[in-house]
């Protein structure tokens, strides 16, 4: 939509820039051209996002807060409030200034799973490289789930054979190797599901069993540094081991109690907090 004011439609635009870069295409241009035209400072809006989460359609509600700030002259997304559809518990408002998300990863964060954030400053130099996930069990100040992060290591630097500095893949890159899925077998595949996986994504893959394929997924684990892959047995969403065996209840149970103490225990020693 062209407004015949062009201010009104240069504020218009960096709008739409401003939506782009948090992963919405789609918005209700003429709502927002109306309020800049009655200049107002404060915009919000709904929309969803659908997609497929373990092989089930879900969408993801949202409303999204607009700020207009007069230096420099712009709208920025300053939170996003968002909900999984029919799904009470996984709500939360996001604020923007604090952590800055695109809505992918809003919703990989309300479906419960761990995703790494790496922050640039303007020189392009690296000031942040973080874990967060989502911990239901606790609130913060807000009366939000608190958004729990903690330090995440740096990429490891060696030298090639032309004295070139070139980074090692990440851990999780040597983790799913171990796993009979036939993304494994060819590097790229697999340097494309690692790095799915650190977005937050629960990555379908073909997992290879009986002479055939069957349909995964990978994932982060509790402990963001390790992986895990689902399958579909007897109806139900379960772990299993490289032998793709199902997870035993001991092993359930350790993994669920390194999850429980990651909000609390590994924020106190390894430099992390809640947002």
């Amino acid at each position: 939509m062209a407004i015949a004011n062009p201010q009104e439609q240069i504020l218009l635009d960096k709008i739409r820039l401003e939506l782009h870069s948090v992963g919405i295409v789609q918005f209700p241009e003429q709502q927002l051209a109306a309020a800049i035209k009655q200049g107002e400072t404060d915009i919000s809006f709904m929309g969803n996002r659908q997609t497929h989460e373990y092989g089930k359609p879900q969408q993801m509600n949202y409303t999204v807060f607009l700020k207009k700030y007069e230096e420099p002259n712009l709208f920025h997304t300053h939170a996003i409030e968002a909900s999984i559809e029919n799904q009470a518990n996984k709500t939360r408002k996001f604020d923007m200034n604090k952590v800055p998300l695109t809505v992918e990863q809003i919703q990989n964060l309300l479906n419960g799973r761990s995703l790494r954030k790496t922050e640039f400053n303007r020189l392009g130099n690296r000031v942040d490289n973080r874990w967060y996930r989502l911990d239901f069990s606790s609130k913060d100040e807000q009366g939000q789930h608190s958004l729990n992060w903690k330090e995440a290591k740096a990429p490891v630097k060696k030298s090639d054979f032309e004295g070139a500095t070139v980074h090692e893949p990440p851990l999780h890159y040597h983790q799913i190797g171990k796993y009979p899925i036939k993304e494994k077998l060819v590097p790229e595949q697999r340097l494309k599901v690692v790095l799915s996986m650190l977005r937050g994504d629960a990555v379908q893959v073909s997992v290879m069993k009986n002479n055939g394929t069957a349909p995964g997924y990978m994932q982060l684990g509790a402990r963001p540094d390790s992986v895990e892959l689902l399958m579909h047995k007897d109806g139900k969403l379960v772990r299993v081991g490289t032998d793709l065996k199902e997870v035993n209840a001991r092993e359930i149970k350790e993994v669920k109690e390194i999850k429980e103490n990651l909000p609390v225990e590994a924020i106190k020693k390894r430099k992390g907090k809640s947002i």
